[in-house]
């Protein structure tokens, strides 16, 4: 292999490892700028952030004719994701319909001596206290379950994503009316009027 054949070919894989690095950052949204400080440090090439982004475009053209089988992966995949959070907010939406049995207890006590002794904090030898419960109390209810709505807006949000990934909704249209201002003639000059009538007589022979 020649010498202008290697240079070529090392030239070509530097390229190739830059791209690749590039890719990665960018696909995790980082910016032109950052991408330029994380390539230079990582690989020790000097390259601007003008130069990422005429990469980045090279690397969209590539995705866009090279790469439509991984996109059409990456589409499914994220439509799966979808599809399992979706079953899993319906299974907490029943059971968020479901009547909940709620208990609670309070209780009221007193401190009495049990019979051992301890050092206070004065260095006493005192009675060691505890709590004697004397009464207790209590209380179940049922709690009705209508239902947690903020599960079905979760569902709706993420059926949108979906559809949109779909590309089930159309691009939306917007018509613009185009009015002509009203002209006031008197306020036209003689040159003004001459052109007018030289437009109208042209809009009449067409």
């Amino acid at each position: 292999m020649s010498s202008r054949n290697r240079l070529y070919k090392s030239a070509r894989q530097k390229k190739e490892a830059r791209l690749a690095a590039i890719a990665a950052l960018y696909r995790k949204g980082w910016s032109y700028r950052a991408i330029a400080a994380k390539i230079q440090e990582d690989l020790g090439v000097k390259i601007s952030h003008m130069t990422v982004k005429n990469d980045v475009q090279t690397l969209l053209v590539e995705w866009r004719e090279n790469r439509v089988e991984d996109m059409d992966l990456a589409v499914q995949l994220e439509l799966e994701r979808i599809d399992a959070t979706i079953m899993e907010l319906w299974d907490a939406w029943e059971k968020s319909k479901e009547d909940q049995e709620l208990k609670s207890e309070k209780k009221k006590g007193v401190l009495l001596p049990n019979g051992r002794k301890i050092v206070s904090k004065d260095g006493d030898l005192v009675d060691e206290r505890s709590i004697r419960t004397i009464a207790a109390e209590r209380t179940e209810k049922t709690e009705i379950g209508y239902g947690d709505v903020r599960y079905i807006t979760e569902i709706r949000h993420q059926l949108i994503e979906r559809r949109k990934i779909m590309g089930m909704y159309a691009a939306e249209k917007k018509e613009v009316e185009m009015t002509r201002p009203e002209i006031n003639v008197n306020e036209l000059s003689k040159e003004e009027l001459q052109v007018l009538a030289e437009i109208n007589r042209k809009r009449e022979v067409e």
